[in-house]
């Protein structure tokens, strides 16, 4: 993550250094553009971009071929971007040097017909393509991992439930609960269980009869033996 807030920061302060103006986005989508050739340019980046993202960081800093597009398109549109007067009183994307506070990024306005400048803005210009490679290539190696990680996960899921649905699954055998254990089974973990159950009726064949009553005379009768 830092890495990429750090190649962020380069590509904004490589957009300065050349003297565009910047919104909250690194994206010069973002922008609305009002050149012709200016957007063709952009275009010409995208592409690059788009060949270059499966691409090592290392293999784009060496790219011959990112380096040499990169003259063909600011030969065919940098005297259009950085124009001169009187087109550059319409160059909304750029900023006038020294109305924004990053004066030592950006100490002159940089003429594409100036040699000196013109050295300098194909420097730079190489510079932020390749940064805005290396970060395309970041991306889309991050997106094609969680693709992969979600599809192995997708895939261990489905075989758990076909797993589930098949007719040869047996779910595994749960241990018996001890509330539903007999009594006599509780008696061999706990001897003294049995003295706390409550106690089974006598046999009343082993008792003596109970007394009789006779209501009409009120007499007691004697036990019969």
């Amino acid at each position: 993550m830092g890495t990429e807030r750090s190649r962020d920061r380069n590509i904004v302060t490589l957009k300065r250094c050349l003297g565009f103006k910047i919104t909250r986005t690194t994206s010069h989508k973002k922008i609305p553009i009002k050149s012709a050739e200016l957007a063709e340019l952009w275009k010409g980046v995208d592409l690059l971009k788009d060949q270059h993202r499966n691409a090592t960081s290392s293999e784009i800093r060496r790219s011959e071929e990112i380096e040499a597009t990169c003259v063909i398109l600011l030969d065919k549109f940098g005297s259009s971007t950085w124009p001169d007067s009187p087109q550059r009183a319409t160059a909304d994307w750029l900023v006038v040097a020294g109305e924004d506070n990053f004066t030592d990024l950006h100490p002159v306005d940089l003429y594409w017909s100036k040699t000196e400048h013109r050295s300098r803005l194909r420097q730079l210009f190489l510079k932020l393509v390749v940064e805005k490679c290396i970060n395309t290539a970041k991306h889309s190696k991050q997106k094609a991992t969680q693709v992969r990680q979600q599809q192995e996960t997708g895939n261990d899921r489905s075989g758990f439930v076909d797993t589930l649905l098949s007719a040869d699954y047996q779910p595994a055998s749960r241990p018996e609960s001890p509330l539903s254990l007999s009594p006599s089974s509780v008696e061999k973990f706990d001897p003294m269980a049995s003295r706390h159950q409550t106690p089974r009726p006598h046999d009343r064949s082993s008792l003596p009869p109970r007394p009789c009553s006779n209501a009409s005379s009120q007499r007691s009768v004697s036990y019969q033996v």
